[in-house]
Order: C-alpha cells, then structure tokens, then sequence
C-alpha cells in the first residue's frame, strides 16, 4: 500500500505530517514532523522511512487564521488518492531555465523575485554522471546542489546544499543515498543572470 497513494491539500491550506511512535498502550508521541507542505503529497517510501503512523497539522497559509469555526472541515482540506496513472521513467535530459528549487518544492520557482538571479537545471540521474568524479564551478559564480527523489511521476526537493565555489567531488559522501540530483546556479555575490 506504501507509496499507491497521494493527498491533495486545498489551496490556501497547508499541512505538516506529523510521524509517530507507539507504545501499545493507547499513547503517541511524535518523533518527527516535516515543514509546512503544499499541493499534493506522495505518500511513498521516502516519505514513509521507517515510520508506522503518521498525522497532520492542517493550517490556513495566511498567519494566525483561527480555524475554531471549521475545525470539523478542515479534514475535508485534505483529499486522499490511489495513484493510478502510468508510471513513466526519469529520462536525463539536462537542460536549464530561469529559476531555482527551493526547500520541498516539486518544480523549480520561476516567477518570484529571486528567480532572476538563478538558473536551475532540469533533475539528472547519478547514472548520468557514472564516469564524472567532479565539477569545476567557474569563477564568480556559485552552485547549490538539489537532491531529489523521483516517485511516482513527481520529482521532489528532499535536500539543498550551501552553495559551493571551486571544485566539487562527486565521490560516494557527495551522493549519498540519493540518486538524482538538480542545480541552482547564480552569480556571486547573487544578482540578476541573463539568461536566453
């Protein structure tokens, strides 16, 4: 059943899963609990981990919203799914936009701001880079290395490094347990890139 399913958070709402622990006599302590979430969550392994129960903190996104009112239809916010379409595989195909990924997004931010001042790269599998053992960041400029899962059609941001100058190894430390990763480039210090 782990990772068949996915829930939809209402727009303007906003949801932490809170992980917990049991103790076979009716008691729940909370172990663990993830950043405010939006859109649409996958309920997969590796958001799962090692974890047997979960539960949600429902919220609106605009600050200090007292829910009293609703509180017997906040649950509603929430809409569970069975994942049902085709899976498709990842394919490498490393491009750039105007842009960067941010913490847990699924796609990178293009509009905002900040946007002008990156250009992030479409998600590449390790297998792509098999016979790389680094990079070289050019100077004035910086990196931010993405880590991200792929399950289930969607790629989420699990990690996002500090930015990074000079030369990078890609040994085993670098990748972890990941197996995709993505980049946010900008200039440094930040400002406005070109890019066509």
């Amino acid at each position: 059943m782990l990772g068949a399913h996915s829930i939809t958070i209402e727009e303007g709402y906003q949801v932490r899963v809170n992980f917990l622990s049991y103790d076979n006599y009716g008691n729940y302590l909370v172990v663990h609990r993830t950043n405010n979430l939006t859109g649409i969550i996958l309920l997969n392994e590796e958001l799962w981990q090692d974890y047997q129960y979960i539960a949600f903190n429902i919220s609106s996104i605009v600050g200090n919203t007292d829910l009293l009112g609703v509180v017997e239809e906040t649950g509603l916010k929430l809409t569970l799914s069975k994942f049902d379409e085709i899976l498709i595989e990842h394919k490498d195909n490393l491009e750039f936009i105007q842009g960067y990924w941010n913490d847990h997004t699924l796609a990178p931010r293009t509009l905002d701001a900040t946007a002008k001042n990156f250009v992030a790269s479409t998600p590449i599998s390790k297998a792509y880079f098999e016979n790389i053992e680094s990079f070289t960041v050019e100077e004035t400029y910086m990196v931010r290395v993405i880590y991200i899962d792929y399950s289930y059609n969607q790629y989420k941001v699990m990690l996002r490094t500090n930015t990074m100058t000079g030369t990078v190894l890609m040994d085993e430390a670098f990748w972890g347990n990941y197996q995709y990763i993505a980049l946010n480039i900008s200039k440094s210090p930040a400002s406005n890139i070109e890019f066509n």
